[in-house]
């Protein structure tokens, strides 16, 4: 069972704590404030299961591509390391992984009996970075700054 704080949506990556530092860390929050739309819904189904990852789906994707190209921007413009680009981003809500070797078969029929599931409803009001981490059979991470999306209407940026 996964804890509910422990589900996530991955938007991107700022680099590892060696490439990264904490005036850095510091400013891209910063600048990430100050440009971060508004508070938004997104409805997560179905569930989908592949060799490495059982998943939902999450629509629409608009809003999540527009902060994911936010944060993309603020971290190419302070010179980051890591980032993916916003061009290859695909939303999805993971909630379970195997890095070990498996035949999908399996977890795609097993999850296909879950594909009847009611769509689960969320709300998007704030942006975490974290330090990420691996511990046996999970990921881990601690929050190092809790951006809030603003509460109505649009952002300037």
């Amino acid at each position: 069972m996964i804890d509910a704080a422990d589900l996530h949506l991955t938007l991107t990556r700022a680099g590892s704590r060696d490439q990264i530092t904490d005036s850095e860390i510091d400013t891209l929050t910063s600048i990430a404030a100050d440009r971060l739309g508004p508070i938004f819904e997104l409805t997560a189904h179905p569930l989908a299961g592949s060799a490495g990852a059982v998943r939902y789906s999450v629509t629409p994707w608009t809003p999540v591509i527009a902060l994911h190209a936010t944060l993309s921007t603020v971290h190419d413009e302070l010179g980051l390391p890591g980032g993916k680009s916003t061009e290859r981003f695909r939303p999805h809500l993971g909630v379970a992984y195997s890095r070990g070797e498996r035949a999908a078969q399996p977890v795609i029929d097993t999850v296909a009996t879950l594909r009847a599931l009611p769509p689960v409803d969320l709300t998007i009001a704030h942006v975490d970075l974290v330090e990420l981490r691996r511990e046996p059979g999970r990921y881990a991470w601690d929050l190092l700054h809790r951006v809030p999306l603003a509460q109505t209407g649009t952002t300037e940026g």
